[in-house]
């Protein structure tokens, strides 16, 4: 989900491979098929359009995934916006918007999804360092990240069968909304990166268990206390 950003493209030309069949989820099907298009040609892609802001948007999306397949290893949300606006001029809107696809679509996605999530995978946000220690410069996303991090630490709890829900936390990154809001997208670490250590959690090449938290930054990985228990 999110398929389409800069760190959600990276993450599926990463798991692009003829035995995965990688199900796309994004806002708008003219980026979905451009993006298919850069994709090992040997690798099955479906995808699926759906405005995370539109919660009946996604419910549509969502229902047609669970029409198409029996099962899914891993449900990836990659999805992410961030809003520039002054505390003092942002809007109800801004507000909605940000919770809505930062968080309210993930929690629509596990709720949904949740009966055919296979049991040798699980659930990967990607969040953000904001998430974890705050951003002055954008407290509606830290905040927004923050609660997304508390429903994947929650989940880990609650989940009692053998899902995993492991948090990405990436610092700044060189993608278009970086770039949008702060403009130097470029001094920093490629989405690659990201999608590198998505890949390695799911082939099992860098272990992972149940309520794990990483934080990638300056290209380099390190798991941090998650505080489950």
């Amino acid at each position: 989900m999110g398929a389409t950003g800069g760190i959600g493209s990276a993450i599926a030309k990463a798991l692009a491979h003829p035995e995965n069949h990688l199900m796309l989820l994004g806002r708008k099907k003219d980026a979905l098929q451009k993006l298919a298009r850069t994709l090992d040609r040997n690798t099955k892609v479906s995808f699926f359009v759906a405005d995370l802001a539109r919660p009946e948007s996604l419910r549509r999306s969502l229902t047609q995934i669970k029409k198409s397949t029996q099962k899914v290893d891993w449900l990836i949300y990659a999805a992410g916006t961030i809003q520039k606006e002054p505390m003092k001029t942002v809007s109800y809107k801004d507000l909605a918007d940000s919770f809505a696809v930062n968080l309210n679509g993930l929690v629509l996605a596990v709720s949904s999804l949740r009966g055919i999530l296979s049991s040798k995978g699980g659930v990967i946000a990607i969040s953000s360092t904001s998430g974890l220690w705050g951003n002055g410069l954008f407290p509606i996303y830290s905040s927004s990240k923050a609660a997304l991090n508390m429903f994947m630490q929650s989940e880990a709890k609650s989940d009692t069968g053998s899902l995993r829900y492991i948090t990405l936390c990436p610092g700044p990154t060189n993608t278009a909304m970086r770039e949008r809001v702060a403009h130097d997208s470029s001094k920093h670490q490629s989405p690659e990166r990201i999608a590198d250590t998505v890949a390695e959690i799911m082939s099992g090449k860098r272990a992972s268990k149940n309520g794990d938290v990483f934080v990638i930054r300056n290209n380099a990985v390190t798991q941090v206390d998650s505080h489950i228990s």
